[in-house]
């Protein structure tokens, strides 16, 4: 997704970008939220042999398979809208079908999931794009029409619901208290608090550089291949920029300070990505920009 998403909004369909974006952000809350209250081991916390890879998080339900189902899932279910040819719409339904399984299988293979961690975060992916489909329409146009300062505080009050949630969901009983799991207890309630913070940074970040750059850039993604070539190599150079600057310079913790720089770190890196990249390239006469309506 890191690769993908930023070429897909800087060089073929923003607005496509940007409500997978959405997704993904909204897949990543609640799959974090659901496992900090379920608080539900992975198979290695039994066994350890089985590891053939390593996640600090609890396991119900799999981020993986449910990220997929709704970045994978919500372009199947656009096929009709991407493409005219209907051999084109099936083949990406069936591409999409298969890179789902296929990524789900090698959780189970790694030894990171038990299958209904699998199964439910094919049901919650499912889920996630029924409430999408049925509520972005009236919510975007309700959202359409707020000032930039509601935007920003919407932004800052959500990410705020986002930290307090995890924080109270860590505060309720849960998970399997045995001797083989109790150990990456610690490991897995550090890891949602970090979750948390990641979620909320990129919540923060995104919304506020979608809006600023929908009022101010309102770049064009069309162009030569030079110039999306360039879009897209020197924004990823910058994002990695941004990205290991700010996690050498911001202090680490897991107090207060130490939370702000975990939300402030993927927040500016979205804003780089959805705003301040776009804004430098349309300068650059890397884009064109649409005429303010």
């Amino acid at each position: 997704y890191a690769l993908a998403l930023p070429f897909l909004y800087w060089c073929l369909d923003k607005a496509l970008a940007t409500e997978l974006l959405t997704l993904l952000a909204a897949s990543n809350y609640l799959n974090g939220l659901l496992k900090a209250l379920c608080k539900l081991p992975r198979p290695f916390w039994f066994l350890e042999q089985l590891a053939l890879s390593h996640e600090r998080s609890y396991g119900l339900p799999s981020g993986h398979s449910m990220n997929a189902t709704s970045i994978l899932g919500y372009l199947a279910y656009r096929a009709p809208t991407l493409v005219r040819s209907r051999h084109a719409r099936t083949a990406i339904r069936y591409a999409a079908v298969a890179v789902i399984f296929l990524i789900s299988l090698s959780r189970l293979v790694l030894g990171m999931h038990f299958v209904e961690d699998i199964v439910s975060g094919w049901l919650l992916g499912l889920l996630l794009i029924l409430g999408y489909a049925r509520w972005r329409p009236a919510i975007g146009k309700w959202l359409a029409s707020r000032s930039l300062v509601l935007h920003i505080a919407l932004a800052v009050g959500v990410s705020l619901f986002v930290l307090s949630s995890y924080r109270f969901a860590l505060t309720l009983p849960g998970g399997t208290p045995t001797a083989q799991a109790a150990q990456y207890q610690a490991i897995a309630q550090d890891a949602a608090r970090q979750g948390a913070s990641s979620s909320a940074g990129m919540i923060l970040g995104m919304w506020i550089g979608v809006v600023a750059e929908s009022r101010w850039v309102r770049f064009r993604v069309d162009g030569t291949v030079r110039q999306k070539a360039a879009r897209y190599l020197f924004g990823l150079v910058g994002a990695g920029i941004v990205y290991a600057g700010l996690a050498a310079l911001l202090p680490q913790g897991n107090d207060a300070i130490g939370t702000f720089s975990r939300v402030l770190q993927p927040a500016v890196l979205l804003l780089w990505v959805t705003w301040l990249w776009p804004l430098l390239f349309v300068r650059l006469g890397l884009a064109q920009a649409y005429p303010k309506q």
